[in-house]
């Protein structure tokens, strides 16, 4: 059987130009790469410098374990006082010299996220050490740490293709560092290969800003819409700079399983540290987000019906002008007078840088 043809070298360059190009940043300051386990395995044996930790600026997603565990290093998450707020100051007192640290901005699980000024100041606390900041979910939240590559070298930004449109079957994405870090890098994976599937796949994300945009606007709408709804029918509920919702239930057994016998497929998150009651849905298209409202509207009450609010603090940062922050669901919590119990609403949060 003859191999999945691969795009030639030219072509894998072009990719690199283009991609330097759109980013602002010299092509030899970005690796492209295929296989997103593999490289974050490689990052992690480069970076480790005697360390026997990746410290995790929050919650860490599966493949952050597995990578980390493959480079021979255990995961330590550091999370705070509130899981969907990032706290550099609670993270500072972990740090060595020569920590290595893993920061997803926003957070993958949670939305937590961090201000360009906080990375920076991560970054200056590890003289001998290493900060990878995962930019997976940039498109939805505009915040990047590219700035900090033209004013340090232990700094390295990692970028997803298929995030932002949804293409949960493909990792492919590109890593940015100081040229000589990229070199180190590139140095230590296997001979990178760019299927003609994954270069199309680049390609067509590149092309399609438009569309990438509405997307976006798409997938906000919804969120504020199912949010809405949700909080009517007494859900508690978090949105985030992401692509998902974070659902506070009763009962995260029996409320999983109605949506699964709905049909409606979610994340248990009840088993991360300080996550108790969360399940996690990720926005989908107008008919679909309606199942979503429909098993909850038939749901029993007693399942995701809570008797107290979740008031752990969340911050969403903008790159404009601070400004007050009204979240348009919990502006005005209403209550169901059946059994006597307040609707959870998420907190209103300041916004800042």
């Amino acid at each position: 059987m003859s191999s999945i043809a691969t795009a030639n070298s030219d072509r894998t360059a072009e990719l690199v130009r283009a991609i330097a190009r759109r980013q602002l940043v010299a092509e030899k300051s970005l690796l492209l790469f295929a296989d997103r386990d593999d490289l974050l395995t490689r990052l992690f044996q480069t970076c480790r410098h005697k360390s026997i930790h990746v410290l995790s600026a929050g919650h860490a997603s599966p493949d952050i374990a597995i990578a980390a565990d493959r480079a021979e290093l255990r995961v330590e998450e550091i999370i705070g006082a509130s899981p969907f707020a990032g706290n550099i100051d609670e993270l500072m007192p972990h740090l060595r010299h020569d920590s290595l640290v893993y920061l997803a901005n926003p957070n993958r699980i949670t939305g937590a996220n961090y201000s360009l000024a906080d990375i920076e100041l991560l970054s200056k606390a590890l003289p001998y050490g290493t900060v990878i900041v995962d930019e997976y979910y940039y498109d939805f939240f505009g915040i990047s740490a590219m700035p900090l590559i033209e004013r340090t070298d232990n700094v390295y930004v990692l970028r997803s293709f298929a995030a932002s449109f949804g293409i949960g079957s493909a990792d492919a994405g590109y890593v940015i560092g100081t040229p000589a870090a990229i070199e180190t890098l590139a140095d230590s994976l296997l001979p990178q290969s760019i299927s003609t599937t994954i270069y199309r796949l680049i390609a067509t994300v590149l092309e399609n800003g438009d569309n990438l945009a509405k997307r976006l606007r798409m997938l906000h709408d919804e969120s504020l819409r199912l949010a809405t709804g949700l909080t009517h029918l007494g859900v508690q509920n978090r949105i985030a700079a992401t692509d998902f919702l974070l659902l506070r239930v009763a009962d995260t057994k029996s409320a999983g399983n109605f949506l699964a016998r709905s049909r409606v497929p979610f994340e248990n998150l009840d088993g991360y540290p300080k996550l108790n009651n969360y399940l996690r849905y990720r926005i989908q298209s107008e008919l679909s987000n309606n199942l979503l409202i429909d098993a909850f509207s038939k749901m029993p009450v007693e399942y995701f019906r809570m008797d107290s609010v979740d008031r752990r603090k969340v911050m969403i940062r903008r790159r404009v002008e601070d400004q007050p922050f009204t979240d348009p669901v919990a502006a005005e919590p209403p209550v169901i007078h059946r059994k006597r119990v307040a609707v959870a609403v998420r907190e209103s949060e300041t916004v800042t840088k």
